[in-house]
């Protein structure tokens, strides 16, 4: 691989905004990872984002904090032009990360907080963009990556709402990718990847092997023999909890493969199609909708600000139809201890 292909942003610059936690935080790595130098903004009232800036430098790149609240027009304008000159004058590549949540019905939300959540989710993204375009469009090369949230198809006034609109969301995409049991081998992968990137931008511990490389897998009496595993990796993210060595574990466990070969159904197995309140598609029951709840919960306990003691696995694995069981037999090395409840 040429040094192009392996740091395809060296001497891009970015502005991530809401980036010094979560999904704003792995934005930012990512970039740094791929080459480019990057700006995090984050609330003054919040202390520097060492931990964050520290996890950047190793890529090499310059990296820097820009305090700033969002929820004001000049902040906005002003954390724009200070980015800019941290980085060059120039801005390659604008993240519009930060969006605070509310979950207050209309008639209890104070008039403040709609200004705040409606400033900071909807205009600060327009007068970001509007800073930086300019120089986009004088560069010939820019990207601005608005971040949104199922609760966009939702209308509903609490967290029920998002969760339920992302998980809908989450399972549609899952639903497109063709990931058929093709014995002895099979069309996992791709789908596997995506999840892999959604528990990545969980922060989540990540662990992708293929079921032949895990010791004892096929002297295990349930092993099915005759399958072939090669690009077919099992994926499992791993959430620490509190406790971790004292508590009980949770591991939700799903599959991403789906029986082969069944066409003439009245919508296309790929689709995926909603009608009314029901999704079709192939594993929208069986059991991608499970992998995507399973992730989804996830999701809401930490917004919600919520760490269980003990720690929390989704596991998503191949090779479960056609008679298989041994995706799941082939567990991963840091897998849930015996007192666990699999789901």
């Amino acid at each position: 691989m040429s040094a192009i292909e392996a740091r395809p942003l060296e001497g891009k610059t970015a502005l991530v905004t809401g980036g010094s936690m979560h999904l704003g935080a792995v934005t930012a790595r990512t970039l740094a990872e791929l080459g480019a130098s990057v700006a995090i903004n984050f609330l003054p009232e919040e202390k520097e984002p060492a931990e964050v800036l520290q996890s950047l430098r190793p890529y090499g790149q310059p990296s820097y904090a820009v305090p700033g609240d969002l929820a004001q027009g000049a902040e906005v304008r002003r954390v724009v032009e200070q980015a800019l000159r941290m980085l060059g004058g120039r801005i390659d590549i604008l993240v519009n990360n930060a969006g605070p949540f509310n979950g207050q019905p209309f008639a209890e939300l104070p008039e403040s907080e709609w200004d705040r959540i409606m400033n900071v989710n909807l205009k600060a993204a327009y007068l970001a963009a509007q800073g930086v375009a300019p120089g986009m469009r004088q560069a010939g090369w820019g990207r601005i990556i608005n971040m949104a949230a199922g609760s966009a198809y939702i209308r509903n006034h609490g967290v029920y709402g998002l969760a339920k609109g992302a998980v809908i969301q989450l399972t549609e995409a899952l639903i497109r990718f063709q990931s058929e049991q093709r014995v002895p081998t099979g069309w996992e992968k791709d789908c596997q990847m995506f999840v892999a990137d959604r528990l990545r931008g969980l922060n989540l511990e990540l662990d992708v092997f293929e079921p032949s490389e895990v010791p004892g897998f096929t002297e295990h009496p349930a092993y099915w023999p005759g399958r072939d595993y090669r690009n077919r990796p099992n994926v499992v993210g791993i959430w620490r909890g509190a406790n971790s060595k004292g508590a009980k574990s949770l591991m939700f466990s799903s599959h991403v493969d789906v029986v082969a070969g069944l066409e003439g159904g009245r919508f296309p197995p790929f689709g995926p199609v909603r009608q009314g309140d029901k999704l079709y598609g192939r594993g929208s029951n069986d059991m991608k909708g499970g992998l995507a709840a399973s992730i989804m919960a996830v999701r809401c306990l930490q917004e919600l600000g919520i760490r269980l003691q003990g720690d929390v696995y989704v596991e998503s694995v191949v090779d479960e139809e056609m008679g298989g069981s041994n995706g799941t037999l082939a567990r991963s090395p840091r897998r849930a201890a015996r007192s666990s409840l699999r789901v």
